[in-house]
């Protein structure tokens, strides 16, 4: 009930700035799964991993190319 109340009255700079942050962390958290799942990758290959994961693996590969190559466990 409070929590709702302080974002009715929040400026919309600050709630876009909330998501941001949210978006930023979220990023983050994923990455560093990532890197645990593929303590080799390097940082290009956990970001492209990500994008694998969040666009999907046909549209990741036509927005960034295939791979260069194939991460394994």
């Amino acid at each position: 009930m409070v929590q709702i109340r302080v974002l009715r009255y929040m400026p919309a700079f600050r709630k876009v700035r909330l998501v941001e942050d949210a978006n930023r962390v979220a990023r983050l958290l994923a990455l560093a799964g990532i890197g645990l799942r593929f303590p080799g990758a390097s940082k290009e290959e956990r970001v492209r991993q990500l994008m694998d994961l969040v666009l999907g693996q046909e549209l990741a590969a036509r927005v960034y190319g295939p791979k260069a190559t194939t991460l394994e466990r």
